[in-house]
């Protein structure tokens, strides 16, 4: 729990001696979890030797673990799950290990592990850390801070506090907070930190996210989320494809659904103002206006001047300095409708948000490509059918040809009885 692995191998192995005598006992389950987490967290550090041994040794945990997981996912299945991600870290498969990390914490919270899912969250909050995701890492790891002083571990809750003072407010910075409405449109209030952040709803916004690859879904559920998080009555969301913007998804608080797949190319939509898209676009920087048409340099715009918005808030959605898209917010009934507090909930869930895009574009090239190259295995499929009717045409052409050649030469050779008839022959 402290860090201090080598010292908790040496414990674990010692426990294990004692577990024969306590056969159908949790004890044996709790021993199997943190013996594989241990082993894992040593995997780098040790020499190849060690590593089969070790590997050898968590496939057996994990096959014990899955089998009780199988019989009883209440107690197990998210064990099973924090296990697999620490596993899938470090083999370098970081949206299995992402996934796998949300679905361990989602478990032990559905089941009230409340240790366990503080475990899970400050593991996933050092996996962003070493990716260099200082802002999510800070949400996840703010969780598992909450979660260990719920369990009633103050001294870890100090631990965390001197090892990651960057992620984790001061105490003297804690005061009273009202919360933004979460993801279910339900007003709460808890103690956070120097912002209003609803770190719990940012997270389920964040696990939701991550947890979808197909990018028009995708499209519709970040839409929900930035509406609902942001405070605005409609929204667009624009991609860029090879620095060319177009809207792939509009929403409005008053309407159900979501409008996704339009790729409507911006200088043809009348609903934005161009200029301020174009220049967010062109500095990646954020433009929040809190009374657009008396405010800015942006009150001329042809778009602002007709239909009198009150407050608009256009950010970027960056993925490792590459611009992404866009986000534009529109509240045309409030001033000062995007305070500092939402801007800075828009930005952490645009950073989860980028990296879901990306792969769900990724995703989506791909498959485009597999289809291309589907079509083209078809279409050279039909091609060798074609040919190989024509070969069995031929065969029989030839087939008949020489069946002719066969039979004229009988004609021209003598026949048996004249052979015979010779002497000598």
């Amino acid at each position: 729990m402290y860090g201090d692995n080598a010292a908790a191998l040496d414990c674990i192995q010692e426990a294990e001696t004692m577990l024969p005598y306590l056969q159908g006992m949790i004890t044996n389950a709790i021993n199997n979890f943190y013996y594989s987490l241990i082993l894992v967290a040593l995997y780098p550090t040790v020499n190849q030797s060690e590593q089969i041994r070790y590997q050898q040794k968590i496939e057996t945990n994990q096959k014990n673990m899955k089998l009780w997981a199988d019989n009883c996912p209440e107690n197990f299945w998210h064990k099973y799950l924090l296990v697999e991600a620490e596993i899938a870290r470090i083999y370098g498969k970081d949206m299995e290990a992402l996934d796998l990390y949300d679905r361990a914490i989602a478990s032990a919270q559905k089941n009230e592990y409340i240790q366990n899912e503080a475990l899970g969250n400050e593991l996933a909050a050092k996996f962003w850390l070493e990716k260099g995701k200082v802002e999510i890492a800070k949400l996840y790891m703010r969780k598992a801070h909450y979660g260990y002083q719920l369990w009633g571990a103050k001294r870890k809750v100090e631990d965390l506090e001197q090892k990651y003072p960057q992620l984790i407010p001061q105490k003297s910075a804690l005061k009273k907070t009202n919360l933004l409405t979460t993801a279910t449109g339900t007003a709460t209030s808890t103690t956070g930190g120097s912002s209003d952040l609803d770190f719990a709803t940012v997270i389920k916004a964040s696990q939701v996210l991550a947890g979808e690859i197909t990018l028009d879904k995708l499209l519709a559920k970040l839409m929900k989320i930035l509406l609902e998080n942001g405070g605005a009555q409609k929204g667009f969301l624009l991609l860029s494809n090879q620095g060319k913007l177009t809207i792939e998804a509009t929403g409005e608080v008053a309407v159900e659904q979501v409008q996704v797949s339009q790729s409507l190319a911006v200088e043809d939509c009348e609903n934005l103002p161009l200029g301020v898209v174009q220049y967010v676009a062109r500095t990646q920087e954020d433009v929040v206006l809190s009374d657009a048409t008396n405010e800015g340099v942006f009150t001329k715009e042809s778009y602002i001047v007709k239909n009198q918005p009150k407050s608009i808030l256009c950010a970027p959605i960056i993925n490792q300095g590459k611009l992404i898209g866009l986000l534009y917010l529109e509240n045309n009934l409030t001033t000062g409708a995007f305070t500092r507090d939402r801007l800075e909930i828009l930005k952490v869930l645009s950073s989860q948000a980028a990296i879901s895009l990306e792969n769900a574009l990724l995703y989506r090239t791909l498959e485009d490509k597999v289809m291309e190259r589907t079509a083209q295995l078809a279409e050279a499929n039909q091609e060798i059918i074609t040919l190989n009717e024509l070969l069995k045409k031929d065969n029989l052409r030839m087939g008949a040809e020489l069946d002719i050649v066969k039979q004229l030469q009988q004609m021209v050779l003598p026949r048996e009885s004249e052979l015979e008839a010779i002497e000598g022959l």
